[in-house]
């Protein structure tokens, strides 16, 4: 098993981990009469762990394809 490999599934339990923490969010402020902030809580959590799930999976593909070039790098010199 290759460092990618485990990265990547690092990756998307991290993903899971955040949607599941996003659906509790709204469950708990929709049980307590306020839905609209369980919303904005679920979508911010949810949404921003996919976001940074697909950063990771992009940043891994362009690890993978040229060993000298470092992702890392190159999106903070896109910054």
């Amino acid at each position: 098993m290759t460092s990618t490999e485990r990265q990547r599934r690092f990756a998307r339990r991290a993903m899971w981990a955040s949607v599941l923490l996003g659906i509790l969010g709204f469950w708990f402020f929709a049980v307590r009469g306020e839905p609209i902030m369980g919303l904005v809580l679920g979508a911010l959590l949810g949404g921003g762990g996919y976001w940074e799930y697909k950063r990771r999976i992009r940043d891994l593909d362009v690890a993978e394809g040229d060993p000298s070039r470092d992702p890392f790098e190159e999106r903070e010199r896109r910054r």
